[in-house]
């Protein structure tokens, strides 16, 4: 099957904290996956609601400082990963400084060549 996203995806490890924007109270904790320029994918622990509003930190190591920025909810699918059930959820980015992602990407590249 051919892919079907315009960016090509970057496997990246590190943590998000999402906060829906229709309760800012809740941390929802993830676990990164992947990113690319118009968005990142994520294994949360609790099911998110598609199409919702949310506020995110990004904390990876080739990030000088947590990246904060927010997006919507685009899909949230339960799963079962090493014997946890789990949410493979995707956020489309609304608001987020593009020129950090751009790092973050070249940053990942750099390290995964270098391995």
């Amino acid at each position: 099957m051919e892919e079907q996203r315009k960016y090509r995806r970057y496997m990246v490890e590190g943590n998000i904290i999402i906060k829906m924007k229709s309760d800012m109270s809740r941390n929802i904790r993830g676990e990164l996956v992947d990113i690319c320029a118009l968005g990142v994918g994520a294994y949360a622990q609790e099911s998110l609601a598609v199409g919702m509003d949310a506020d995110f930190i990004l904390i990876n190591k080739f990030l000088e400082k947590s990246l904060i920025g927010a997006g919507k909810i685009k899909y949230s699918l339960a799963l079962e990963k090493d014997g946890k059930h789990l949410f493979r959820v995707g956020i489309e980015f609304t608001r987020v400084d593009g020129a950090v992602i751009q790092r973050l990407i070249d940053r990942i590249q750099k390290g995964v060549l270098s391995q």
